[in-house]
């Protein structure tokens, strides 16, 4: 995908790795629990340990809930493996894909404002993105059907730039082909360009950059004080490597 020159560099990172999350903060919630919260501990322990033994992952933050009451918040494994750090119920991982979420949701409450709608086309909310003619909708963005290249299926030519903070305009050069994948609408298939894309066009509508938006508009209202935007530059306490 083409774009011309000059859009505007806002503070927006890769789109789909842009939150970091955290499970709770009570380390061993169920321990002394009456009702079997031992025993159920005991099953979580395992079944953890046995997932790291594998060499399934290299460390697990996990919590158990019935009820609104935490049973078990605890960690397993090492949350960087190259200075022995524990993983701990404290430790805060990059979510990935599972962003999405948020940036959908960005987008539903814009439409539930009729400030956009799924019908909207991209060229007149992102004029500066050439999309070499076609109509591409907010609805096709979201569910995958633009037939936009996605970043991260470009292999190396991604992957090399993937840790850092890029800007927009640095980012779009990346899709920058002369095809799409297929015309819009006509297949499925997935993708993290039209995702960023989305929150571009929060952040043109809003008038804030994304991550002050997620955590005024999402985070905060939500008590969610241990989930953040996660940029490549930001020291942030107890992430995962």
């Amino acid at each position: 995908m083409r774009h011309r020159r000059h859009l505007p560099i806002l503070l927006l990172a890769l789109a789909n790795v842009i939150a970091c999350t955290v499970s709770v903060e009570h380390e061993g919630a169920g321990r002394n629990r009456s009702d079997g919260g031992g025993r159920l501990e005991r099953s979580i322990d395992e079944l953890a340990q046995d997932f790291i033994d594998r060499k399934q992952t290299a460390g697990i933050s996990l919590a158990v809930a019935r009820g609104g009451e935490v049973l078990v918040a605890k960690g397993y494994g090492l949350a960087e493996i190259e200075n022995d750090v524990p993983a701990t119920a404290a430790t805060v991982y990059r979510i990935g894909s599972i962003t999405q979420q948020f940036t959908a949701a960005g987008i539903m409450r814009l439409i539930e404002q009729v400030r956009v709608s799924l019908d909207t086309d991209l060229s007149t909310l992102l004029p500066a993105v050439d999309t070499e003619g076609h109509t591409i909708t907010v609805e096709q963005l979201l569910n995958h059907t633009s037939g936009i290249p996605s970043y991260t299926g470009l292999g190396d030519a991604f992957w090399e730039v993937s840790r850092l903070d890029l800007s927009h305009e640095q980012l779009l050069d990346l899709v920058e082909v002369p095809e799409f994948d297929f015309a819009p609408g006509a297949e499925w298939r997935y993708n993290n360009t039209g995702y960023y894309l989305l929150g571009m066009i929060i952040e043109e509508i809003e008038g804030r950059d994304y991550a002050t938006w997620v955590e005024e508009e999402l985070f905060d209202p939500l008590g969610l004080e241990s989930t953040t935007y996660c940029g490549e530059r930001r020291i942030i306490p107890h992430r995962a490597e």
